[in-house]
């Protein structure tokens, strides 16, 4: 048990990391063109009933999506847990003990179809993987056992005797007991009572990848708020049978009736996907949602596959029409898109440094064998080159000096300065600290998370911006004609200096970057798309694009934007896009 780590509290368990906002969602010309083909294979299909294609898939975010049956003949697949690296999905499931319906684990190799049962496990409800340590636990009616993967069998690890309902790893080991309920955490060689919970009741327990702490019960689904470690209600009508998160960190919730995507920053939870009697959910190697029903696992198949076979039953090639226009219209002008770094993780924080034409950025690392989702990264939009910046841990903030050719990165663990020559980062100031983001301005700023406070390098030191103490910040900027923004949960907001008071500018959005062009114009990229002030008269959308994650200018002042997994270039077009009704 050495390689378990030791917690105090819950109190302990928010450091460093930066939260990503909504789930992506898929673009309307796909949407578009699906539709399109369902509707000519009816048609079709009334003409010649062989012709009728079946929809027997699943609805994720609105799109549809074809299903692949992976086990089936099941009792309840509880507890879905992939590890990834062998391909073997684990699950507990009800089993047939005699006169008594009791409590099995399976192991299933999802490629090569094949299962078997985890023997040596009485009563194998719960499961957990330690991705630091690549390990898999398992509990039951006598206590916790460890998987060993070279004789393929179950190992007793700890509280021998104990009815363990639910297990969860992530720095800390976590136990819920049954049937009291109660939540048990590994400290100093033993497991006690996690001291916050000691007079709750924790049916399920669960710890993101940014350190945001959930739980639930029969009453309702909580999220523990920072920094005050409150317990606020994310919904208290659903059944919660399983929380897990994707590669990228988004949360989601398995309910008796479908699947739930917390909704952030508003407090609450949206269904995404209808699922009668849904029991358990986790993702494969490639974010594919893996879920399960009363007696069948699925996998969720790609919406692609499903054109395609629409495509070749209903379409002959001389109804396809001619590839759609691939350049994009900000504002009243086109632009031709450019790609400049494409399959990355959500890369935000886009800053370029004009001199070298280098863009400075960070992006989400998928859950590997440790906890560093977050890496730092450069391109040279000349040269094509391009690096991940090492050195860093948590590496997810950018700010840069261009009069001084100064390039800031920041981390879990203090601010560094990126050296041009040797391409390594020095560390700089604040050792310890745990920074969310970065500005410059005449000052160097940042915000420490997790009280979200905004600091000022004055004199070699950094001290509290008194203006700010009373607001929790999460994005910081100030333009080229002194106006100051500022972002949090609630909205988007101006400072009034003079006045010393904040003035709302909207309070819908969920703000993800302040940038301004190399014209000294802002914008404001936002869960709803792209927002700019300055040339208009108060604040116009300009993009409408939901999956917008960062914005840039290089020294042309070209836009340079990014979205769940690319980064893109757009240059100027003198030509548009046909918008005329597609025939087929």
């Amino acid at each position: 048990m050495s390689s378990l780590q030791v917690i105090s509290s819950l109190a302990s368990y928010f450091p460093n990391q930066v939260k990503l906002k909504d789930i992506v969602f898929y673009n309307s010309q796909a949407m578009h063109i699906y539709f399109l083909l369902l509707t000519l294979t009816v048609a079709r299909a009334a003409e010649n009933q062989s012709d009728l294609i079946i929809c027997d898939g699943v609805i994720f975010h609105n799109v549809y999506y074809d299903r692949e049956l992976l086990f089936r003949d099941l009792g309840r697949p509880y507890n879905l847990v992939m590890h990834k690296f062998s391909g073997i999905l684990f699950f507990s499931h009800t089993i047939q003990n005699g006169t008594q319906v009791d409590f099995g684990i399976r192991a299933c190799h999802l490629e090569k179809k094949t299962c078997r049962e985890i023997q040596g496990v009485p009563g194998g409800y719960a499961v957990a993987y330690d991705a630091g340590n690549d390990d898999i636990y398992f509990g039951g009616h006598d206590g916790i056992y460890k998987y060993n993967f070279l004789t393929k069998a179950a190992e007793f690890f700890a509280e021998e005797g104990k009815s363990i309902w639910a297990l969860f790893v992530r720095r800390n080991f976590y136990y819920i007991e049954y049937p009291t309920q109660k939540l048990y955490v590994y400290q100093d060689d033993s497991f006690v009572q996690v001291a916050e919970a000691i007079n709750i009741e924790v049916d399920h327990f669960f710890v993101s990848k940014h350190i945001d702490v959930y739980f639930s019960n029969k009453t309702a689904l909580y999220k523990v708020e920072r920094p005050n470690n409150e317990a606020i209600v994310l919904n208290d009508e659903i059944v919660i049978r399983q929380i897990v998160e994707d590669s990228y960190g988004d949360v989601f919730f398995c309910a008796g009736d479908g699947i739930y995507l917390e909704e952030k920053p508003y407090h609450k939870v949206k269904k995404i996907a209808e699922i009668e009697q849904a029991f358990g959910m986790t993702f494969d190697d490639k974010d594919h949602v893996i879920y399960s029903d009363k007696d069948t696992i699925y996998r969720k198949a790609s919406m692609i596959f499903k054109i395609y076979i629409l495509l070749s039953a209903a379409v002959s090639s001389k109804a396809v029409p001619e590839v759609a226009c691939n350049r994009l219209k900000i504002g009243e002008n086109w632009y031709d898109r450019d790609p400049l770094w494409g399959n990355i993780g959500r890369p935000y924080n886009l800053n370029v440094h004009r001199g070298s034409n280098s863009l400075f950025f960070s992006y989400s690392l998928p859950e590997t064998y440790s906890d560093v989702d977050f890496q730092l990264a450069y391109f040279n939009i000349d040269t094509r080159e391009y690096q991940t910046i090492a050195g860093i841990r948590g590496g997810c903030s950018v700010a840069i000096d261009q009069m001084n050719d100064d390039i800031y990165l920041g981390g879990s663990d203090g601010i560094y300065k990126y050296n041009m020559l040797t391409k390594l980062a020095d560390f700089y100031k604040e050792k310890g600290k745990n920074i969310w983001s970065l500005f410059f301005k005449k000052n160097l700023f940042y915000i420490s998370y997790p009280d979200q406070k905004l600091h000022i390098e004055f004199d070699g030191k950094f001290a509290t911006v008194k203006e700010f103490e009373n607001f929790e910040i999460d994005y910081f900027h100030v333009s080229s004609a002194n106006i100051i923004y500022f972002a949090n949960k609630t909205g988007l907001y101006k400072y009034d200096n003079d006045k010393m008071m904040a003035q709302v500018v909207n309070e819908l959005i969920t703000v993800r970057q302040i940038v301004e062009d190399n014209e000294g114009d802002t914008y404001i990229v936002s869960n709803f798309g792209v927002f700019a002030e300055g040339k208009f008269d108060g604040l116009k959308k300009i993009l409408d694009m939901k999956n917008v994650y960062g914005l840039a200018f290089d020294k042309d002042n070209n836009f340079i934007y990014s979205d769940e997994k690319n980064i893109v270039r757009l240059e100027y077009s003198v030509v548009g896009c046909d918008k005329k009704p597609v025939h087929w």
